[in-house]
């Protein structure tokens, strides 16, 4: 039987059809408070374009796939990196194929526009599995998940976590090993007279400078420049996004964004990026020092953060953070583009050499 489904490109007007199938579709789309606002800056308004196709069935929209481009470094190349989410379809017409036919589109556009990298986040077995077949590969290094938390009891209460006890009795176990730990590997650093920790609201062409010291760091991070990052944290649509910065003598030392989410009354706190100069443990551990200050002020309980850097941890198990037990793992995949040299670089990266966090990715 027909579908006489058209495919076509998104046109203005039909954002609001669009947001009203993901919020069918997904159940987070319906937590924000203007679901419409996000859905534009996040797709529309990105500063290096996006590919949206749905599908139709006479007016109403029955599936939508979404791009957005990015830049990424690789090794010594900055290459195009096209990010796929929300990816959606009707109920009414799963299974009758309209997602690979919209795929099959979106791959023949990312390769007209020039991508070289496609990323994604999955969580769902039958989607990494689906995505491995096409070619795919997982990041190569393990995206840890640790929190500081202050009240362990209510955030068990209000996440709604299965087999509390265990949980519970996990998460202090480690505290208090955390705990120990510290007592004899500590290093204190005083913060110093020649820089400050100040809330700003946007990110000066200092932040270009910034980004030129610290990309020669990593093999792999995406572009931080201060066009990428005003779009992504200065804007109001994007999140309640709160950025700290460590300035000496005019020059960014490091900073830290954390994006503040209310779930129903409970407010958790997600570390969306957070960088300093190489060999700068002081700057990161005082930015951390001043996120676990700021969460009695913004109310929040818990402080979530993401990374593959082993240094990374163990700086911030100095602030009273631990590896969460029982964290839903999910799969960052990447699938280069005839770009062979560039996926080996990719494979054989170090932890450290990796810049990964909650930033990545649009929750």
């Amino acid at each position: 039987m027909s579908l006489d489904v058209v495919k076509k490109f998104y046109s203005e007007g039909e954002e609001y059809e669009i947001v009203d199938l993901l919020k069918l579709c997904f159940d987070e789309w319906k937590l924000y408070e203007d679901p419409v606002s996000y859905w534009k800056w996040k797709w529309v308004y990105t500063p290096n374009g996006y590919t949206i196709i749905i599908s139709k069935q006479g007016d109403r929209i029955v599936a939508v796939t979404q791009i957005m481009y990015l830049e990424t470094k690789l090794g010594n190349s900055i290459m195009k990196t096209s990010y796929s989410d929300d990816l959606a379809t009707h109920p009414d017409f799963r299974g009758k194929g309209l997602y690979k036919e919209l795929r099959d589109l979106i791959d023949s556009e990312e390769k007209k526009k020039g991508s070289k990298i496609i990323f994604s986040i999955n969580t769902n077995p039958i989607t990494i599995n689906t995505n491995l077949k096409r070619g795919r590969v997982i990041l190569p290094h393990t995206i840890e998940h640790v929190a500081l938390i202050n009240d362990t009891s209510l955030h068990f209460k209000k996440s709604n976590i299965k087999h509390d006890a265990l949980y519970s009795t996990s998460f202090k176990f480690l505290q208090l090993l955390n705990n120990i730990t510290n007592v004899f590997n500590i290093k204190k650093y005083e913060r110093s007279d020649s820089y400050q920790i100040k809330q700003i609201t946007s990110f000066d062409k200092k932040y270009d400078i910034f980004w030129d010291k610290i990309k020669e760091d990593y093999k792999f991070i995406s572009i931080k420049n201060s066009s990428f990052l005003n779009w992504r944290y200065s804007d109001k649509r994007g999140g309640n996004n709160h950025i700290y910065e460590i300035v000496e003598n005019g020059a960014v030392l490091g900073f830290a964004v954390l994006e503040v989410r209310d779930r129903g009354g409970y407010k958790s706190g997600y570390v969306l990026e957070l960088l300093s100069l190489k060999n700068r443990d002081d700057v990161i551990l005082n930015l951390a020092q001043h996120l676990k200050k700021e969460m009695s002020k913004l109310d929040v309980n818990i402080i979530n953060f993401k990374t593959t850097s082993n240094k990374t941890i163990k700086l911030l198990e100095q602030k009273g953070f631990i590896k969460m037990p029982f964290t839903k793992e999910f799969k960052a995949m990447y699938k280069f583009i005839d770009s062979d040299i560039e996926k080996e670089i990719f494979l054989t990266t170090k932890p450290d050499e990796v810049y990964w966090g909650y930033g990545n990715y649009f929750q």
